[in-house]
């Protein structure tokens, strides 16, 4: 099966395997963000891509560096990370990313999400990542250490 790129990006009539991959984006930001609240909140990691066919799909490759849960008053800071497309959840990773009940902090690296879907659109398509402190105690934070966070669409093929 091949899908067929017609005037979208100044290309025209071009065939492409199922599975190809069309188009490639990617974002890296160092930028530490913290929260002490129990509600989802965006972080500085969005990135958008704009298919070039209803029937491609797009892959998205998420790393999440520097993550860290530091015990306030109480017991049980942890991070919950999501990945959100167009304002709608799509994958909840890390929901209890770094836990700690007695430790004054726990870093823990890095968190990754994959996500493979079909959004059957050819209009952009907004990808974002967004964290919350899931038992509003203490602080968890992000990008701790300078470190840099990805985002990467993959357009593939369909």
């Amino acid at each position: 099966m091949t899908t067929t790129i017609t005037g979208v990006n100044g290309i025209d009539n071009i065939r492409a395997a199922t599975g190809a991959v069309l188009q490639v984006v990617s974002y890296g930001v160092a930028a530490n963000q913290a929260s002490t609240s129990s509600t989802f909140a965006d972080t500085a990691i969005t990135l958008s891509i704009t298919p070039s066919s209803t029937s491609s799909k797009v892959l998205a490759v998420v790393n999440v560096n520097g993550c860290y849960a530091a015990l306030g008053a109480g017991s049980g800071a942890y991070l919950a990370l999501q990945l959100m497309r167009n304002g709608v959840s799509k994958q909840v990773f890390a929901g209890l990313g770094g836990y700690t009940a007695s430790a004054a902090y726990n870093g823990f690296g890095s968190c990754t999400s994959t996500l493979l879907e079909s959004p059957s659109t050819t209009s952009a398509i907004t990808y974002k990542v967004q964290m919350r402190n899931v038992a509003a105690v203490g602080t968890v934070s992000i990008g701790v250490g300078s470190s840099v966070s990805t985002i990467t669409l993959m357009e593939i093929a369909g």
